[in-house]
């Protein structure tokens, strides 16, 4: 949820109150947790990415493909995974996902990396780390995966 932080109240006995704006209704949200004990985490939102970005990062990509002789979803993921983001769980760890050996997971998700192999209960087990969709990447993620595909593009001499 994206709010906007207004002000500042000193409080009593060194509490502080702060008054948020928030686009929506949050009225039924805030019947059910008034007086409650809440977790709060306030953070700098980062704006997201346009869609003018996610064309342009398109564009690398199949001049990349057209240059190599590439598949385009091939080049497409091995920049993903080369530049772009893990995604995170709730807890801020680095999702990850065993699969039987030999199983693609690409049969499951587009964006993985091998990061081992492994023994559990008599069989064998990869784990990969999954990243993120382009279209789930913020501004400054996308941003790190443009100037990625950039510098490919460029030491494959493709004039950008």
């Amino acid at each position: 949820m994206r709010a906007r932080l207004v002000r500042m109240e000193p409080g009593y006995r060194g509490r502080q109150r702060i008054v948020i704006e928030i686009a929506g209704d949050f009225r039924e949200q805030f019947d059910q947790l008034q007086g409650a004990l809440l977790e709060v985490q306030i953070t700098r939102a980062i704006p997201r990415r346009s869609l003018a970005s996610n064309n342009y990062f398109h564009a690398l990509v199949s001049r990349i493909a057209s240059t190599v002789w590439g598949e385009f979803d091939e080049i497409k993921s091995d920049l993903v995974v080369e530049y772009g983001t893990p995604c995170l769980d709730k807890a801020g760890q680095v999702v990850m996902v065993d699969l039987p050996e030999g199983t693609d997971p690409h049969s499951y998700y587009p964006y993985t990396r091998l990061v081992t192999t492994h023994e559990k209960d008599g069989s064998r087990y990869c784990s990969y780390i999954l990243y993120k969709r382009t279209s789930a990447m913020n501004s400054s993620e996308m941003s790190h995966l443009i100037d990625g595909a950039r510098q490919e593009a460029r030491e494959l001499g493709i004039d950008i």
